[in-house]
């Protein structure tokens, strides 16, 4: 799983990964959008969350 970006969940999640030892993540910082287009083209599934938390 790719992970890509600063959201406000970024510390838990890397914590989470860290000591749960999971392998099979890798965390990207944020890409500029126009870098954005090649990763998309090599998901099988994205997601792309624009607000935080608590707003819906």
């Amino acid at each position: 799983m790719l992970l890509i970006g600063d959201g406000a969940e970024k510390e838990n999640l890397l914590q989470i990964i860290q000591t749960e030892n999971i392998a099979n993540v890798t965390m990207l910082p944020a890409v500029p959008k126009s870098e954005m287009i090649r990763y998309i083209s090599i998901s099988d599934v994205a997601l792309v969350n624009l607000m935080k938390s608590g707003y819906l």
